[in-house]
């Protein structure tokens, strides 16, 4: 029998982790705890660090340090000579190698590639920024709808958990719903609860959330590179070797 590794341990408690707080997340709002009053700037506080989450979310979106596999994620072997007499060379595009094994993973639009996830987290978070203006600080009450808000923006999490079993376009909705998502899940429950312990809660949730997407993604990565009949690694300049 195989031994688990620490990080195969780790990914599935990030996994669980993720499952559970989702299940609490609805708990709260089908059975809010007896609402309190709101604390001064309550909502502007809590509206301040979603915001503050969005935009790092679209800054990472543009600008990725790294949306391949890293060394960490797949054992990178030398590269066999064999490899290079029977490859085309290879380059980046869309934050991934064209090598055709990550062909789900990208978009191509206007005569350009780009990476399908990373275009859908970035339009979620220009999305979620507007909601977050009008519900934060504008002050605009969602009233009975806050309930739903909560189930539709939980089915939007899940859908962006496991964005891997979509392709392109698909995969970028995906990532939309995903963030867009964590946006309803905390407009609906701070309209519900008015606790600014539970708010907190609530971006702790998607923080982790969040963190289950990236390890999600590694993993998908390392699958993807497995399938590959190639042993490479990116140079500095953003080139296949």
């Amino acid at each position: 029998m195989k031994t688990k590794t620490k990080q195969d341990q780790a990914f599935e408690f990030v996994i669980a982790a993720s499952l559970v707080s989702s299940m609490i997340t609805i708990l709260i709002a089908v059975y809010p705890p007896k609402a309190a009053a709101d604390l001064y700037l309550q909502r502007q506080l809590i509206g301040t660090v979603f915001a503050a989450i969005c935009v790092c979310g679209a800054i990472a979106a543009l600008y990725p340090q790294k949306c391949v596999v890293t060394s960490e994620a797949h054992p990178f072997q030398p590269v066999r000579k064999s490899d290079l007499k029977n490859r085309p060379a290879l380059s980046i595009k869309g934050h991934h190698p064209d090598c055709g094994e990550f062909q789900a993973h990208t978009l191509h639009f206007g005569g350009a590639v780009y990476c399908a996830a990373c275009s859908g987290l970035f339009a979620g978070a220009v999305v979620s920024l507007a909601a977050t203006a009008v519900f934060f600080f504008l002050g605009v009450n969602i009233g009975e709808l806050s309930l739903p808000a909560v189930v539709v923006g939980q089915a939007g999490v899940l859908i962006g958990l496991v964005e891997f079993e979509f392709k392109g376009w698909f995969r970028s909705l995906a990532n939309v719903f995903f963030v867009l998502g964590g946006c309803l899940i905390l407009i609906g429950i701070d309209q519900r609860v008015h606790s600014l312990f539970i708010d907190v809660f609530v971006v702790g949730a998607l923080l982790l959330w969040i963190f289950a997407r990236i390890v999600l993604s590694q993993w998908d990565h390392s699958r993807t590179c497995a399938r590959c009949e190639f042993s490479c690694r990116i140079d500095g300049r953003g080139q296949v070797v």
